[in-house]
């Protein structure tokens, strides 16, 4: 078990031949370069907290990412950095509309994600790009988080806390074959194999991957299946390397039921869709309501590309220049059966879902997504003898499709897809963005032991929304801000021990469904993010403590005014929040092979504002508008206590692992009107057995146990009811799944 930090401790020499140990983290088998001798041989993994930066930082390696199953979503492993919270309906975080992830006080919306260094859309389900689309967790290299303000070089348009990089690994210098299988609770079956060329092409080098994973919801019935495809090839230059990273993904599932708060207590997690396709000969109604919760019409498809080339240029000994052109495209649809067949069009041709209708014909909704992205960044970096200096600039164009068109169902005795015939499109839009970011910043070293980070960015997206039934329904506009300042100072009060403070302001573009949206006016978002931290490093001990405070303005918020069937959400600017919280940190060496690490957060975030919410018409300032007294109130579904606590042992080609993950009290309504979600315990084991079998090849076996004490609790939210201030007992959560067990086989020749 490795204990150490990298440290960059700029002076008034250079930067680069001041590489020093000050604060890496632990907890991490750490083994050498990949060797052609050793195939048990990885790359080192470090835990790392720190590097000198005036943020809250933490990279999780390889060792870490691997310890669960293979079959989870990656954004799991992220449980144990402070602050974070993921959580999912199913089993492996796998179901996109269940799962809920959270920086501090921001959801995934609000937070920047990478692959590779390519800039993600945001993290919705329905039209944005998720994380777990692009990676598998086998080709997986690191994660770094940024708990708070992020990088100043953060491209998105979303970024308003925090920023996750995901790193995929680089072709191997020896040619080389892995496979692996995977089972588990549920008819879980994962394959995956991945193949390395060794050095081809004068240099080069490359892989390509595949994977194909299914399992059964684990209530209710459905099956959720994924295919996904990685390929690199890197080749290097005199100095530097230019590269091509390809990613595939197709994806289909069911969804899952959510349940209220009051019907979990009444009939615990297993409440389910129904599995049965009703019909009957006189009561259609009856009929039509109980087919809209069969479980095979409420469905998701996905198929996602991801091309970029990774640009990477030492123009001399002081400077760099790197640059990755990309190109992304999405399509999807998501499905469902309607008790109802809507009779009336609006005067431009669009169905009218707020008017007649007949109810005893059942409807098959077909929601569609498409989205195109092509954009690029830049960066240069410029280090002298006492300041390195960074320049760089992000472009995208963006086109987002967004269709919902209904079918009507022949009344068969059985479920037959194939019988229904459409009769209307709801509505059909198309979202067109130009985003361009611009950032500077200084690293100076003002003392032997004290450096500062002085940098600002500038960023616009100009907008255009347009409605393919009415072509004078169009909207053009931007959302702007010409200096988001970013200053931050680190001082070393010795090798071993540092402490930081960062501010910075952020900004969010309003989400492309509300730039139609003409009452009410909706306003970007800002957020202004303090950190203030300490780290020390010793021989067998590093632990890091971090006090930060968030000033979150212009929050936006969708809701259904007044709760009606057929009415599009309306989205509204409900305040801001105030935040503050501590964050810890620590890795341990208890002795050879056996390491504790564990993390703390606590975390204090209240609404500052009432809302004044639109009533059944959906316009503010009418006669129908409420007040909802929010303010003071806690922040819905964050908790105020949270830790991770993992003990791991390791001897002779084993490695055991015990944790638990505690997760206090959730408030489910802004308005904090009872319905708290309980406190849970979440434990989980693992073992892994790994040899080699020759100079050339090495097997290993992983054993893994989720909530290992088979908790019943509310894992997640997607709906938070009514009106904006969500009263009690509208909003609707997913189950988290029982305890579940995967058993893994993996050969690497």
């Amino acid at each position: 078990m490795f204990y150490g930090i990298i440290n960059i401790k700029l002076s008034h020499h250079s930067m680069k031949s001041k590489l020093i140990a000050l604060s890496i983290i632990g907890s991490l088998f750490c083994k050498a370069q990949e060797s052609e001798t050793s195939k048990l041989e990885t790359l080192e993994d470090f835990e790392i907290i720190g590097k000198n930066e005036s943020l809250s930082t933490l990279t999780l390696g390889i060792e870490d990412l691997r310890k669960g199953s293979d079959a989870v979503n990656p954004l799991d492993s992220l449980n144990r950095v402070p602050s974070v919270y993921f959580g999912g309906a199913d089993q492996q975080g796998f179901y996109e509309y269940g799962q809920n992830f959270n920086l501090r006080i921001f959801t995934k919306t609000q937070i920047a994600v990478t692959v590779d260094g390519v800039p993600l859309n945001n993290q919705s389900p329905a039209g944005g790009t998720p994380v777990g689309r692009f990676i598998d967790n086998e080709t997986l290299q690191s994660v770094t988080v940024n708990q708070g303000s992020g990088d100043i070089s953060t491209a998105s348009n979303f970024g308003l806390g925090g920023r996750i990089d995901f790193i995929t690994g680089a072709p191997k210098q020896m040619q080389d074959l892995e496979v692996s299988y995977l089972v588990g609770s549920d008819n879980l079956s994962r394959a995956f194999v991945r193949a390395d060329t060794g050095t081809i092409l004068g240099g080069g080098t490359a892989y390509v991957s595949f994977s194909d994973t299914s399992f059964d919801k684990w209530r209710s019935a459905g099956d959720q299946l994924r295919k996904h495809l990685e390929a690199k090839y890197l080749h290097p230059l005199d100095n530097g390397s230019i590269g091509a990273n390809f990613y595939w993904n197709d994806r289909d599932d069911h969804d899952f039921l959510n349940v209220t708060y009051a019907e979990f207590q009444q009939f615990g997690r297993m409440k389910g869709l129904n599995t049965t396709w009703y019909h009957f000969d006189t009561d259609k109604a009856k009929q039509v309501s109980l087919n809209e919760y069969y479980f095979d019409t409420w469905t998701n498809r996905r198929d996602d590309w991801l091309l970029s080339f990774p640009f990477l240029l030492d123009v001399s000994d002081s400077l760099t220049l790197s640059a990755t052109p990309y190109f992304s495209e999405n399509e999807g649809v998501g499905t469902w059966s309607p008790p109802q067949v809507y009779t009336t069009f609006n005067a431009d041709g669009s169905l009218n879902t707020g008017g007649a209708s007949d109810n005893t014909q059942s409807s098959w909704r077909e929601t569609q997504y498409a989205l195109e992205r092509a954009g690029f960044t830049a960066d240069a970096e410029w280090e002298t003898e006492s300041f390195l200096i960074k320049l760089g600039m992000w472009y995208e164009k963006y086109q987002r499709d967004h269709r919902r068109e209904w079918f009507q169902f022949a009344d068969t005795v059985g479920f037959d897809k194939g019988s229904v015939s459409s009769y209307g499109v709801q509505f059909d839009r198309l979202y067109e963005i130009d985003t361009m970011m611009l950032y500077g910043s200084v690293d100076y070293a003002l003392s032997e032991n004290l450096s500062a980070s002085v940098g600002a960015r500038w960023h616009e997206m100009e907008f255009e929304a347009s409605d393919k039934f009415n072509a004078a329904n169009k909207i053009t506009g931007e959302d702007k801000d010409s200096f988001l300042p970013h200053v931050g100072l680190v001082y070393n009060l010795s090798d071993t021990n540092q402490v930081y403070a960062s501010f910075s302001e952020n900004f969010s573009q309003r989400p492309d469904s509300a730039i139609m949206q003409t009452a009410p006016v909706v306003e970007p978002e800002h957020s202004y993010n303090y950190d203030f931290g300490y780290r020390s490093a010793q021989e067998n001990l590093y632990y890091n403590a971090n006090l930060f405070l968030i000033d979150y303005k212009d929050v936006i918020e969708s809701y259904n005014p007044g709760n009606i069937y057929g009415n599009e959400s309306v989205f509204e600017n409900i305040g801001g929040i105030s935040s503050w919280g501590i964050e810890l940190a620590s890795g341990l060496e208890l002795s050879e092979g056996l390491d504790i690490f564990g993390s703390l957060t606590w975390n204090n975030s209240e609404y500052d504002k009432d809302i004044v919410e639109a009533g059944p018409d959906g316009n503010l300032n009418t006669a129908d508008d409420t007040v909802a007294a929010i303010s003071g109130k806690n922040v819905v579904m964050i908790p105020e206590f949270s830790y991770f606590l993992e003990v791991t042992y390791g001897t002779g080609g084993y490695l055991l692992g015990l944790n638990n993950r505690f997760i206090g009290e959730r408030e489910t309504n802004r308005l904090n009107q009872g319905e708290v979600l309980e406190s849970v315990n979440l434990m989980g084991a693992f073992a892994k057995y790994s040899k080699e079998v020759d100079e050339n090849s090495a097997f290993t076996v992983s054993f893994n146990v989720l909530n290992m004490l088979d908790e019943e609790y509310l894992a997640t939210t997607s709906d938070l009811g009514s009106g904006a201030s969500n009263t009690a007992g509208s909003a609707s959560f997913a189950p988290g799944a029982p305890r579940t067990y995967s058993l893994q086989f993996s050969y690497d020749f």
